[in-house]
């Protein structure tokens, strides 16, 4: 579940560092994480419910395969509570004036619960990365401008999260960590998806337990091994290297030569510091095109909101 009350302590940690720039980002999206928290409160029960309802033996077997919960499990999404909170994103984000006029105008004339009914509502059940990108080519069909397609995308994407996380983070309660652990998946354990971002705790950090891996379309965070590409499973530390930009060493840019892929990585410092995936990755958007610059990288980890353009 999101923990805004994490998200607010992270937030003001990064207030007195944060460039005008992240502080103007940092607080929109804590809007919109607020309107996401709320709408996970109300399904609280009934994605406990729902998790309940499954094996948790049949979900260790898939873990074990490799297999995403979600294929086997679809988590329910209901057209009109979707629609509801992306309407409420929108006006969130038009409200607020970070884009040009004729941007909030094209968000905001939008029949954003046609756009959702017309879209394929069984694929957001089973595997939310196609379903956004089939949602793209729908948009491109109706005539939308690339501009709006990009921020209506990342909005679309944090709504589904709302939808998403409660049952997902129950499903990883009932499977438990270590039987997902042992699977040392790559990619989410929930809904498939490429990982977005990772956290690493110093070693004398009270919370260090390695590296762990985030996936930003539905929430779910687990253990990887901090010693290997998070993409092709290499370890030869000759191949692996990172990099950060000048004057933040809390987040870097971790790269694997052997398949050439990166993900970003925020540090943990050893004194606390309170971490939500959220706020690192809002922090850390700067981070791709910063990657894209060194010759070791080409392809980058899976798109967040933060880095859609939202």
């Amino acid at each position: 579940m999101m923990e805004y009350a994490r998200i607010e302590a992270a937030v003001s940690a990064y207030e007195k560092t944060a460039t005008p720039f992240d502080l103007m980002r940092l607080r929109l999206f804590s809007a919109l994480w607020g309107i996401m928290a709320r709408t996970e409160a109300r399904s609280a029960d009934a994605a406990k419910a729902f998790a309940d309802a499954v094996d948790a033996e049949e979900l260790r077997a898939d873990a074990a395969q490799g297999i995403p919960f979600m294929a086997n499990h679809p988590i329910p999404v209901d057209g009109e509570s979707l629609a509801d909170v992306v309407e409420l994103l929108v006006s969130c984000v038009a409200d607020a004036k970070v884009y040009q006029a004729d941007v909030n105008t094209a968000l905001t004339s939008l029949n954003i619960r046609q756009l959702i009914y017309v879209s394929d509502l069984d694929l957001a059940s089973v595997d939310p990365e196609r379903y956004l990108n089939s949602l793209v080519e729908a948009m491109r069909g109706f005539g939308i401008d690339g501009a709006t397609i990009t921020i209506l995308t990342g909005l679309v994407s944090l709504g589904l999260r709302a939808l998403l996380e409660p049952a997902a983070d129950a499903l990883m309660t009932a499977v438990g960590a270590q039987a997902v652990a042992d699977a040392a998946s790559r990619n989410c354990p929930v809904c498939g998806g490429r990982p977005s971002l990772a956290v690493l705790a110093e070693r004398k950090h009270p919370q260090s337990s390695g590296r762990r891996l985030a996936c930003l379309q539905c929430g779910t965070t687990w253990s990887w091994d901090r010693f290997a590409c998070p993409h092709c499973g290499n370890g030869d530390f000759t191949t692996l290297g990172y990099r950060t930009l000048k004057g933040d060493e809390a987040h870097r840019v971790d790269y694997c030569k052997e398949c050439g892929n990166y993900i970003r990585t925020a540090i943990i410092p050893t004194e606390f510091h309170p971490v939500s995936i959220d706020v690192e990755d809002c922090m850390m958007a700067q981070l791709d095109a910063f990657a894209a610059e060194g010759a070791q990288t080409s392809t980058p980890p899976a798109a967040s909101a933060s880095t859609r353009g939202a």
